[in-house]
């Protein structure tokens, strides 16, 4: 099962908002191709061409974070590279919070420390331990899998 590192609604609303910030620059280069300016036409094409490989690589950036939960172990791709994680190497799954104040709920697999992090930094972010936007979704493709207990679900004592 493959689910999405960033919640889907904050995906649909980053997309929506940079495709709606694409107009600006095409309605550029509308109105700069009515004029005879070559070097007008060239900057409003030049400006497009910019903010398409902005909007692209923010687009890209943001749908390619992705875990995959199989029986082999937990694998977390993005963009540029792939981490694997295979059960037996795993000594925690929990859930824990960012460090700032109202921050969301983080699912974390961790292969590197063998306690419950109820507060995740980004010094912790590495190949053997990386997080996810909790779900009750992938909870239970985990569960598929994971005989062990899940930190902040399974023993509250260990999660503040």
């Amino acid at each position: 099962m493959s689910f999405f590192c960033s919640k889907p609604s904050h995906s649909v609303f980053y997309i929506s908002f940079f495709g709606i910030m694409l107009i600006m620059p095409i309605l550029m280069v509308y109105f700069g191709w009515e004029t005879n300016d070559t070097q007008e036409r060239l900057l409003s094409l030049g400006f497009l061409a910019i903010c398409i490989l902005f909007v692209g690589g923010i687009t890209a950036s943001l749908l390619s974070g992705r875990i995959h939960i199989s029986e082999e172990g937990v694998a977390h791709t993005t963009f540029r590279k792939r981490n694997f994680m295979p059960w037996e190497e795993i000594k925690i799954i929990g859930i824990g919070r960012t460090a700032r104040p109202g921050g969301p709920e983080l699912l974390y697999f961790s292969a590197s420390i063998g306690i419950p992090v109820p507060v995740i930094i980004p010094e912790l972010l590495n190949e053997k331990f990386f997080t996810i936007y909790h779900r009750k979704k992938i909870i239970t493709a985990i569960r598929t899998y994971w005989k062990g207990p899940i930190a902040g679900i399974d023993f509250i004592s260990d999660y503040p």
